[in-house]
Order: structure tokens, then sequence, then C-alpha cells
């Protein structure tokens, strides 16, 4: 049996070696990924421009599956995962970032089209967002940010925050405080909703699992949480943001929120 599978996979693999290529050669897929990293969605259009016709051509001709819309998907889950890792790279926050990889999965999984440049756009713009953000920031809140941001799914408290600063709690909470007139509490609170939003919009994680896993002590603390700065309870922002339908629309993976 596993003879048969081999002789079948090594003539599959010698019958279409002549017919596949690659939508980009791969001095132009890492140009891509670097614009990622280094949060520069504007220079993308260059880069596609050139081999626009040749990525709509060769797309058309690479086959991996019977079913035209789940071989896209292959294709789109391959790109997402080298756009996330290299929008990490850039210092977009993992929590963030494996979320949005997950939120278009989801889209492309219900809703069928073609999310790759929406996709390649997004991460860059999402690296783009957080330089800018740094760049007007204290060293030491930026570092206090990013420590919070990649440790959403993570029991955080100000101990451990003070203790990966070599700071002290106090000195820590008025640090953060003055510099971005917020609490570092009231800031953990407002990141984790906004990181439930791709979750209650894009997936069908209970809301139980997304309780637990941005770390809220039961879902009951959850939606009283959420309540706060989206003034309804996850069930009904769901009802009201779930996406249903893409068709004309371009994915937003965190929806505004309110704030307080």
């Amino acid at each position: 049996m596993e003879r048969r599978v081999e002789k079948h996979l090594v003539r599959l693999m010698v019958d279409r070696s002549g017919d596949v290529q690659h939508a980009f050669r791969w001095e132009d897929e890492k140009a891509l990924l670097e614009l990622i990293r280094m949060g520069k969605p504007e220079w993308i259009e260059s880069v596609l421009k050139k081999h626009r016709a040749d990525y709509q051509q060769t797309m058309g001709d690479v086959r991996f599956s019977s079913d035209r819309q789940r071989e896209s998907n292959y294709l789109l889950v391959s790109a997402l995962t080298l756009f996330c890792r290299a929008a990490i790279e850039g210092g977009l926050p993992e929590t963030l970032a494996f979320s949005m990889m997950e939120s278009y999965i989801y889209c492309a999984d219900r809703y069928p089209g073609d999310y790759f440049l929406d996709a390649l756009y997004a991460f860059a713009e999402g690296v783009a967002e957080r330089r800018a953000q740094s760049g007007t920031e204290d060293p030491q809140v930026r570092k206090i940010r990013n420590y919070i941001l990649n440790n959403l799914n993570n029991p955080i408290t100000l101990e451990s925050i003070a203790a990966h600063m070599r700071l002290s709690p106090s000195r820590c909470s008025h640090l953060f405080r003055e510099k971005t007139g917020v609490t570092i509490h009231r800031f953990l609170e407002r990141e984790r909703i906004a990181a439930s939003f791709a979750y209650l919009a894009y997936s069908d994680r209970p809301i139980s699992w997304i309780s637990e896993y941005l770390t809220f002590s039961s879902p009951s603390h959850f939606a009283s949480v959420f309540r706060k700065y989206a003034g309804m309870t996850p069930t009904e922002w769901r009802r009201k943001n779930r996406i249903t339908d893409m068709s004309g629309s371009e994915p937003h993976i965190f929806p505004e929120r309110k704030e307080n």
C-alpha cells in the first residue's frame, strides 16, 4: 500500500514538474517579507507592479488540489505563515499577529475570495503603526507596552512587569501613568478587550474559550470588563459585528473600540 502511494506521488510530481511555476521569484518574495518587517506598505505596490500579470497568470496555473477554493486556501495559509513571522520580527506583538492570521484563515474558509494582497498590506500596516507609536514613546514605557502586548494570553501582574523592567512596582506604575495618562491595569484591560474583537467577529471560538485564553478569571468577569469598553456584552457585540459576508469589504481585524 505504502509503495503504491509513493509511486503515485512521484508520478504526480513528475507530471507537474514542467507546469508549476512560482508566482514570484525568491528575491521578490524576500523583498515583500522585508517590507512587512520594515513596516513599509507604501512600497509594496512598486514590487507588485512588476509582477502583477505574472502573479495572476501563474496563480491560475498552480494546482495542488482539484478544488479551486481549497487550493487557494492552501496557498493563503502558506503566505500567512510567512507574513505573520515577518511581522513579529518587525515588532508586531505575537498575540496580535497570530490573531490576525487566524482571522484571515477563518474568513477564507467561510467566505471564498483572494485575501493574499489584503493580508500582505494589513501585516505591513500593523508593523508601521506599532513603529510609529514606538518612535514617540519613552524607551521604558515602550518596553512595558511591548511586554504587555506580547503576553496578553499569559498572566500579567504589576510585579511581573516590574521584574521584567528591573524596577520597583511603584516606580513602574508611576512611570507608565505619568507618560501615557493611563494606568498599567487599564491599558492591559483595554488591549485584552481589543484582542477579543477578532475572535468574536471572525471565529467560532466560544466566549468561554476567549475569556480563558485572554486570562480573565471567568466568562462573567470577561463580560463585565468587555461591557465597560464596548458598551455591550461579548454576545451582543458578536451578534452585531459577526462577519457573515466578506464580498466588497476588507477584513478589519480590530474594529474601533470604545474608549472610556
